[in-house]
Formats: C-alpha cells, sequence, structure tokens
C-alpha cells in the first residue's frame, strides 16, 4: 500500500470550493517524476478523489495499453459507482461505500463499466485514504488495472462448467493464469477461497508464493515448466493444507498461451477443489471392495450375462458349482459352454426373464454337473444376475423324508388294520361271551326258582335266604350280560347320517319315564329345535341312558329338574347338554365315570350296571365328539358333548374330558 509520509496536493484539498476538471483521454499522462513511483505499483493508472470520492486526476502509465471510453465512462467530478453502467464484482457497492466512509484502504476492488462502442471494461482498483496537514481527511488516492482478459477467463469458465454434471460443478472451481514474461500470477475469488486466502489479498506472485503451499508451488512450478516446453497441456491433483489448515484435495489443469511467433507468452488454467469427489470416490471404494469380498465369501454362487448371453462375472462358488475357472467363461456364450441346457427348463427360464423383464425362481436337476440348482434370476439393462446354491443335499433330505413319510403312513395303515381286526375280534368275543351266559344264568334263575318253590318248605331259613341271594345275583349277571350285548352293538353297527332332533326323541324317552313312574312330580325343560347331523338310532340310544341316569339321581328329590339343551363353545361349536339337580358326583372320580361296569354310587342307593355311561361315550365317539361331565355331589350333574356332522366315524378311542364342577 502507499505511504501516508508522502501526500499530494489534491485540487479541493485545502480550499473549500472543489474544482472539477474533465481530462481527455489523449491529454493523460505523467506529471512529475513523484507519479512515477507510485504508478510503477500498478500496471495501468494512477488516480485521485477529493472527500467526496470524487475522481480528481487520472494518469496511464506509459508501459500500459490503452483503454479506450475509461475517463470518459467515470469522467472527473463523479464518482466510481456514477459510472455508466457500473457494478460491483467482488463486493457489493454499499459494502465498498461503507469502507470508504470508515476511511479504510481498500485492495483489489473489482468492477465494471460501460465504455460506450468500446463495450464494457472491467477494473480492479486498490487505494488509500489521504489526509492533508493538519490531519483533515482529503480524499482518496490509488492505482486500478485492467482486468478484462481475467474476467474474461472467468466467465469462459463459468461457460465451460454449465454442461457438466451437477455433482462436478457442486465442487469449487476457480481460474488463474501467469504471464511467462513478468511471472505475474492472477487468481481468481474463487481460488482465494478455495485456498482460504482472504479475497482483498493482492494478486501478485510473491503473494501467492506465501499463500500456498511449499509442495504444491514446487508441483506446480515444474507442471508449468514443462509445459512451456513440450507446449502439452497439463494435470494433477495434489493434497494441501489450506491458510486456515483445512485438509484438501486440489485438481490443477493449465495450458500454455503463444503469440503469432509460436512463443509461450502465457500459462492459463483452473484449480478445483476435488475433495468431495475424493472422499465419494474413496466411499465408494470402500463399498466397493466391502462388495467384492461378499460376492467372493458368499456361499451361492452368483454370475452375470450381458444381453449377448455372455458371462462378465463369476464369484468363486460359482466357478466350484460350475466346475470351470472364470478365466474360462468370462465373454463366452453361456448356450455354447453348456449346451446340454438349451432348450431346457434353465434355458427357458432364463429367456422369460430377459425378454418379459421379470424375476423368475426355480429349482432344476443339471445331469452334466450331477446337482439339483436352487436358481434366481433378476434381470437388467445390462442383462441378467443370476444367484444359484446347490440344493442337491435338500432334495436328497425331502426325498428321504417322503420315503420315510410313505414308509409310515404304510406302518400306520398296518398298525390300524391290525388294531380294527383286534378290536372286532375283542367286540365279537365280548358279545359271544355275553351271548353264550344268558342261557347258563337263565338256568341258574330257573333251577333256583324250582327249589324255593317245591322244596321251601323243607329248606331252612338260611336255605332260602341263600337261593333267593342265587337268584338275585343271577338276575343282575343277567343285566350285565345285557347291558355288554347293547355296547357291543354300538360299533358294528352301520351309520345313516341325517339330521336329527335331539329335542323331539328327548321329549319321547321323558314321556316313557312318566308312563313308568307316574308317582314322581319332576320338571322337565326342553329346549325347541335341537338340531343335530347324527345316526338317530344311535343318538336315541346315547340320550335313553342320560336321560335314565338323570331321572334315576334325581329320585330323591322333592323338586326334581332336568334340562335339556345347547349352547356355543368358545371356539364355535355346538354343546349339548342334559342337566338334573339330582345325587351328583365327587369330581375325584370323575376320570371312572365312562368306564364299563364303573359305578360312583353303590347298588343300595342307586340301582344299575354302569354300562349306560360306557354306551353313551361309544355312541359320542363314533359321531366324531367328545363328551365331559361337570357335578358338584348333592348339587346335581351336567353332561355335554358334541357332535361333528360329516366326521362320524367308528372310533376304538375318544378323548374324554372332565371339567371342573361349577361353583
Amino acid at each position: 500500500m502507499f505511504s501516508n509520509q508522502y501526500v499530494p496536493q489534491l485540487p479541493g484539498a485545502d480550499d473549500s470550493r472543489q474544482e472539477e476538471v474533465a481530462v481527455p483521454d489523449e491529454a493523460i499522462h505523467f506529471e512529475g517524476c513523484g507519479y512515477t513511483s507510485l504508478t510503477a505499483l500498478s500496471s495501468d493508472w494512477y488516480w485521485e478523489q477529493d472527500s467526496s470520492f470524487r475522481f480528481t486526476k487520472m494518469v496511464r502509465s506509459p508501459c500500459a495499453a490503452p483503454l479506450p471510453g475509461f475517463s470518459k465512462s467515470v469522467p472527473i467530478g463523479h464518482r466510481r459507482w456514477e459510472g455508466t453502467g457500473a457494478r460491483a464484482l467482488s463486493e457489493t457497492w454499499d459494502q465498498h461505500r461503507h469502507r470508504l466512509e470508515a476511511r479504510q484502504p481498500f485492495r483489489d476492488f473489482q468492477y465494471s463499466v460501460f465504455a460506450g462502442p468500446h463495450g464494457v471494461i472491467s477494473l480492479s482498483a486498490s487505494g488509500e485514504p489521504v489526509f492533508n496537514a493538519r490531519g483533515q481527511f482529503a480524499g482518496y488516492r490509488g492505482t486500478s488495472r485492467d482486468i478484462a482478459t481475467d474476467w474474461g477467463f472467468e466467465q469462459r469458465l463459468l461457460d465451460a462448467r454449465a454442461p457438466l454434471p451437477l455433482s462436478v460443478q457442486a465442487e469449487p472451481v476457480g481460474a488463474w493464469s501467469v504471464d511467462l514474461q513478468s511471472w505475474k500470477f492472477n487468481w481468481s475469488n474463487e481460488v482465494r477461497v478455495i485456498l482460504d486466502i482472504p479475497v482483498a489479498s493482492p494478486s501478485s506472485r510473491e503473494y501467492s508464493t506465501h499463500s500456498c503451499p511449499r509442495d504444491y508451488r514446487r508441483e506446480l512450478r515444474s507442471a508449468i515448466a514443462a509445459s512451456v516446453a513440450d507446449g502439452k497441456p497439463f494435470s494433477f491433483e495434489s493434497r494441501i493444507v489450506t491458510a486456515r489448515q483445512r485438509r484438501i484435495w486440489l485438481s490443477t489443469s493449465g495450458h500454455v498461451e503463444c503469440d503469432a511467433s509460436g512463443v509461450g507468452v502465457c500459462v492459463r488454467g483452473v484449480l478445483q477443489d476435488i475433495t468431495r469427489s475424493k472422499q465419494t470416490n474413496e466411499e465408494s471404494r470402500q463399498l466397493s471392495a466391502k462388495l467384492n469380498l461378499t460376492l467372493q465369501t458368499m456361499t451361492d454362487g452368483l454370475f452375470t450375462l450381458d444381453r449377448d448371453w455372455r458371462f462378465t462375472y463369476l464369484n468363486p462358488a460359482a466357478e466350484r458349482s460350475l466346475c470351470r475357472p472364470a478365466g474360462q467363461l468370462l465373454g463366452k456364450n453361456i448356450w455354447q459352454e453348456f449346451p446340454e441346457a438349451v432348450g431346457g427348463n434353465f434355458h427357458k427360464q432364463y429367456e422369460r426373464a430377459l425378454a418379459e423383464g421379470v424375476a423368475v425362481a426355480f429349482r432344476e436337476y443339471f445331469a452334466p454337473l450331477n446337482l439339483w440348482a436352487q436358481v434366481r434370476a433378476h434381470p437388467s439393462a445390462e442383462g441378467l444376475l443370476v444367484f444359484f446354491s446347490d440344493a442337491s443335499d435338500a432334495v436328497r433330505a425331502q426325498q428321504e423324508i417322503a420315503q420315510l413319510k410313505d414308509s409310515l403312513e404304510e406302518k400306520v395303515r398296518v398298525r390300524t388294520a391290525q388294531l380294527q381286526t383286534l378290536t372286532k375280534e375283542m367286540e365279537t368275543f365280548s358279545y359271544s361271551v355275553a351271548h353264550d351266559l344268558r342261557s347258563p344264568l337263565a338256568a341258574i334263575s330257573g333251577f333256583g326258582k324250582i327249589l324255593e318253590n317245591e322244596f321251601g318248605p323243607l329248606v331252612s331259613e338260611r336255605g332260602r335266604h341263600l337261593l333267593s341271594r342265587i337268584r338275585a345275583a343271577a338276575g343282575q349277571m343277567e343285566e350285565m350280560t345285557e347291558g355288554l350285548l347293547a355296547l357291543a352293538r354300538v360299533s358294528p353297527v352301520e351309520m345313516r347320517e341325517q339330521s336329527v332332533d335331539l329335542g323331539r326323541i328327548a321329549a319321547g324317552l321323558m314321556e316313557r319315564l312318566r308312563e313308568r313312574d307316574p308317582d314322581r312330580k319332576v320338571d322337565i325343560q326342553i329346549m325347541p329345535d335341537l338340531r343335530a347331523q347324527g345316526d338317530a338310532a344311535l343318538l336315541t340310544q346315547a340320550l335313553t341312558n342320560l336321560l335314565s341316569n338323570a331321572w334315576k339321581f334325581t329320585g330323591k328329590q322333592p323338586q326334581a329338574r332336568i334340562e335339556v339343551g345347547s349352547r356355543t363353545g368358545p371356539d364355535g361349536e355346538t354343546v349339548f347338554f342334559v342337566k338334573d339337580n339330582g345325587a351328583g358326583f365327587d369330581m375325584t372320580y370323575a376320570s371312572r365315570l365312562f368306564g364299563v361296569f364303573s359305578r360312583l354310587h353303590s347298588a343300595s342307593e342307586f340301582e344299575g350296571t354302569g354300562i349306560g355311561l360306557a354306551i353313551v361315550k361309544k355312541v359320542i365317539e363314533r359321531h366324531a365328539g367328545r363328551v365331559w361331565a361337570e357335578s358338584v355331589p348333592d348339587h346335581g350333574a351336567s353332561f355335554y358333548f358334541t357332535l361333528k356332522a360329516g366326521d362320524c366315524r367308528a372310533a376304538s378311542v375318544a378323548e374324554v374330558s372332565v371339567h371342573p364342577a361349577a361353583s
């Protein structure tokens, strides 16, 4: 910057009246050797302004190229921003005026003005405040230089960047140039931003040399020297530390411009911060490495085909499964390398995936490689991506499971047939025994009665008692035999499934019970329309036993009550029930309830053989249902059963559920 020890006399500095002097272009010249030292600091112009920032003097350096129209575009007596079409470039006019009003020096303030037929000229101005002998502010003095060439280069740089992808444009790019005669560097503001150099810094070689890292300066000088020597453009990348200690990557490129004789006069180039691209590339490289490692180590085979069916990639698993190294397959047509697959399912599925643009998945056996392949093929713009795994072990395991299943089903069929045969034999045996016992029992009972009638007076009292016991036992045995016969008849009966009204059957049974015991007063409640699917005869037999039990076990109740109805179970099925308020039973012994000859009450309390509930259980089993009971002693009993329509069967074993007693 200029020294404040030299204070030129500015017109109007000591007078209150300002003098406006218009100086034409041809009249601008050096006025004394004092200006020489000042203009030497600039290559183009020296100027002075008064305290109102109006130009009072303009002097062009003899070494500077003429700048037609400059004095007319910003004439004497006018301010810099009052020039025709004045436009601030490096900062706004408000910022520039604020700096002037604060009496601050400024460096490299760039602006442009309209010079009439000469077009737009671009200037860079640097100045410092001037004070008179009394310390009063007198104005500014400074220099300006023509930067039209630099701004034109930067505009060309912007034009060149326009068609670039957004990802490239997003990274800062700056322009630079160096005069090969003076080795003066010019840097655009973007370069200063990239290198963290203050925008107000001078565009001199000395400043740039001190601002740039030493290694980068050495590399740049070498590249420029090589380009000047061979005339070829250059480009290189560097990692540097900026003025603010930021670590960044730079991409620098340039080329030599020659004069008419072919001598290099200037080197121009661009400088770009490629840190973001480097980071993205590094992330992409790491991601690619991870992906490659994944593909290389995955157990599934993977290969890719282009749209001409040529191999473009195979991972190691694919090489092992195909029994061919990648080097022998890459670039080769899959159908030529594996002709056995042509026309088969592999061929059809791959062509379908590529032609229709759909992913396909299938399992197929490939005889030449003796393997079952589980295949997934995904189409893309480039071709086909194929994943496959060796499913031979899985297929063999499934075949073994199928064989075991068939074997097991055969064993179950044989065992079921054996069990059915055994069950039938047992039922036949039980029926035969029960049937054959009827004659001896009838003989015992008959002969006992004859003895009692004919020889009763000759037999002692004890003898007559024993005879009566014999006859009673024979009678009980006959009842049990009849019960066994009734139970045996349940299984071999061929079922005839039909719609059955259980309520109507129950009403008829209860009417017959009333006729047998007309003196009893029993409250009977039967829900209407108790429809069910099943065999009418068997269901009548089951209801007969349930209602007979209810009638019997309510015999000691002064106000007996029997209820027949249905409800909906938790899973939506229909549950039928027969309830009474009779003697009930202890749930501790409920597991014995449906057994043959099983009784929870003594014969002295309630008569019976213990066959009735066993018959009920067998009938319900044949209807694929289940039966259970709930009871509290002296508070009655409730019997529940379900029937599965369309699933009636001759079951030999069925589950009997016993639920806790209701409170």
